[in-house]
């Protein structure tokens, strides 16, 4: 007798946030996003990395945000939930911004960091002060309804992160055997990010100017 296991494959975002529950309806009509973005990678030519998930939203003071307004610049997105797990990582992330360690951009500016929080702007504001978020260099944007955390980037489980590079395209993401949420350390997923935004803030080579300088 031959037996054949179908495999199913889900893939995740970096969320964090208070009282997290979605629900079977919820989950079962979430499109996954491309399979490109389970492996997305510095490492892979610019133009088979996949896009990210294009969103606008209010932030937890109001002001809409979308991430086509960073275009042009690398940005760190992180999904929370509040829980326990989120909590120990955007500790970590925060001491990286306060401690100086996030690279700058090519205008001098710190690139910004995006938390999509799965609560109210309350509960968003509470959450980044607990952890000693930089409130210069993060951007709260509330999710209570999960649009952009189920809806748009399937981020479950917490925490997920994703770095964008400049041209909107998902160059990293924790979900790797080695960096799953709440199965690797935290500091792991925040190291590798941090590592992948350095390498997204680098300046950019254009051709034309590399031949310039092989022909001087």
């Amino acid at each position: 007798m031959i037996c054949v296991a179908l495999l199913a494959t889900t893939v995740t975002v970096f969320v964090f946030s208070a009282g997290y529950s979605a629900t079977r309806s919820q989950r079962t009509a979430v499109k996954t996003p491309p399979k490109a973005a389970a492996k997305g990678s510095p490492n892979r030519p610019a133009k088979s990395l996949p896009m990210a998930a294009a969103f606008t939203m209010p932030d937890a003071d109001g002001k809409s945000r979308s991430l086509a307004g960073y275009h042009g610049h690398p940005v760190t997105m992180f999904f929370y939930c509040g829980c326990e797990w989120c909590h120990r990582c955007a500790t970590d992330w925060g001491q990286f911004q306060r401690g100086g360690a996030l690279p700058k951009d090519t205008d001098g500016t710190t690139p910004a960091t995006l938390i999509v929080y799965s609560g109210d702007a309350s509960a968003a504001k509470q959450f980044s002060n607990e952890t000693g978020l930089s409130a210069a260099d993060t951007v709260l944007l509330p999710d209570p309804k999960l649009d952009v955390t189920i809806s748009k980037y399937d981020a479950e489980p917490c925490p997920r992160v994703f770095v964008v590079n400049r041209d909107g395209r998902i160059v990293y993401t924790n979900n790797h055997k080695d960096d799953a949420a709440r199965s690797a350390p935290e500091m792991v997923i925040v190291s590798r990010a941090l590592d992948a935004l350095r390498k997204a803030a680098q300046p950019v080579t254009s051709a034309a100017s590399a031949t310039k300088g092989t022909s001087n």
